[in-house]
């Protein structure tokens, strides 16, 4: 991502250097200094303690304390800065997490990185709200070359309003970190246990017309485990000063050893431009998708997807998101759902705390395919909660239920088809824990369809225990 010149000297200040990752975090360095004094905190956990008998009585306040803190570890006085640290409150149930917190100023200082990184993530493991903690891990992450994990870091602080209190200091550092690693690689590793592997129903018998006809076995619900292999290539480009050019190719591949017939292979794409206006993030990207089963290509898609998000100025810890896309898809198994469908949905989110938020969304989709019976119209509702916990765990919990009519007459019914679909999903993410440098994931999900067509009728349960890893 980012060479040369990337790391801190180990105990000079002149040992700085002078290209832009250096300048970039120098500027932010002063920013997130001054910004920590105008806010008087230190997020509560790092240095928030009133001043303990010493030399350094004088000192009051935490953002005295920052200043001072941070220029011992600037000019490289390591020793000096533990020493005031150890007298600060040392009785009081946070000092633990304030010297850990300027041990990763220290680590940080020295050019050891890692090791910051490291302390940083396991201050955020024990309060996940620290935003101090967050953007010197932000900044580690940088020169790392952690594009992902600067991003992620960036997009909380975004969204808590941290960053715009630092001008924005941390979207341009990922922006920078960006510009300076444009092709980047990401692998992933799912099991996935299921109760339902084909989405086939209980129900025994289906009716068609005044008669009841037998399922059979073979066409009903499949359990299993599963195994999910898939990687990504994303190229970033800075085409102008708020403008990037994006290229994300994915494939992703589910294989079932108990019902071979539903693997299949998923191959994405998408080409589009990112603009930001201000607070505001425009994207348009063309997109194309092809699906493979053991047996033929299946599917081919191509289409168009747009964005825009940003936050409501009358109401700051609100966001919003306004997403769609249109696709025309060509059915090469038979022509019956050759056509288009085209959906659009709106969220916003109530911010409360950094990672910490409250989700409402509504959503539309339509299918208009070759057999009138396959086209179809739908909307529907979700709501969302998501909270950082104590020993590094982040949990984001989803609803979503809708209401799917079908166009034609179903066979054997005098009606179409018609849906009533909810689904729930719960995430846990360790936040603090690499397995062999993956970041481990846990996500359960429970569909039910409740359907006049028998054969569409059905309930699932899923777990997918998921392993991240960014090459």
């Amino acid at each position: 991502m980012i060479s040369g010149n990337m790391h801190e000297g180990a105990c000079a200040p002149s040992c700085e250097g002078t290209g832009p990752f250096s300048v970039m975090v120098s500027s932010l360095r002063s920013l997130l200094l001054a910004t920590l004094i105008g806010l008087g905190t230190m997020a509560g956990s790092a240095l928030a303690a009133p001043a303990a008998g010493g030399s350094n009585t004088a000192i009051i306040s935490s953002a005295q304390a920052v200043t001072l803190v941070r220029s011992l570890v600037g000019k490289g006085r390591f020793d000096e800065a533990r020493g005031f640290i150890a007298r600060w409150h040392a009785g009081s149930r946070s000092h633990s997490m304030r010297v850990a917190f300027v041990e990763g100023l220290i680590a940080a200082r020295s050019g050891q990185h890692d090791q910051a990184a490291s302390i940083f993530r396991e201050i955020l493991a024990s309060d996940p709200q620290n935003d101090v903690a967050r953007i010197e891990l932000a900044r580690s992450l940088a020169a790392l070359n952690d594009a992902d994990g600067v991003r992620a870091q960036a997009e909380l602080l975004r969204a808590s309003g941290i960053d715009d209190r630092l001008g924005g200091a941390i979207t341009r550092l990922a922006d920078l970190v960006d510009a300076s690693r444009p092709l980047r690689f990401r692998g992933y590793l799912s099991l996935l246990p299921s109760t339902n592997i084909n989405r086939g129903t209980d129900n025994e018998t289906v009716a068609f017309g005044p008669i009841d006809l037998r399922i059979n076995p073979e066409a009903r619900r499949k359990s299993g485990l599963g195994l999910l292999l898939g990687g990504e290539m994303i190229y970033q480009k800075p085409i102008g000063p708020a403008r990037r050019l994006i290229s994300v190719t994915s494939a992703t591949g589910r294989f079932y050893p108990k019902l071979p017939s539903a693997s299949s292979l998923q191959v994405d794409g998408a080409l589009g431009v990112e603009q930001r206006f201000g607070s505001t993030r425009a994207m348009v990207a063309l997109t194309g998708s092809t699906v493979v089963t053991p047996d033929a290509v299946t599917t081919v898609q191509a289409g168009v997807r747009g964005e825009l998000s940003g936050r409501f100025a009358v109401a700051p810890r609100w966001f919003w998101y306004l997403g769609g896309q249109a696709r025309i898809q060509d059915d090469l198994v038979s022509d019956a759902r050759d056509g288009y469908v085209a959906n659009l949905g709106f969220n916003v989110d109530r911010m409360f705390a950094t990672g910490h938020f409250i989700r409402f969304g509504v959503r539309g989709e339509l299918g208009r395919l070759r057999e009138e019976r396959f086209s179809y119209d739908e909307a529907g509702l979700l709501v969302g909660y998501a909270r950082p916990l104590p020993l590094g765990i982040n949990v984001f919990a989803q609803a979503a239920l809708s209401w799917r009519d079908y166009h034609g007459l179903y066979p054997g019914l005098d009606e179409g088809q018609s849906d009533v679909r909810f689904t729930g999903d719960i995430i846990a993410t360790k936040r603090d824990l690499l397995i062999a440098g993956f970041a481990p994931q846990l996500q359960y999900r429970f569909e039910r369809v409740s359907s006049n067509a028998a054969f569409e009728d059905y309930t699932r349960h899923e777990v997918e225990l998921r392993l991240t890893k960014d090459f």
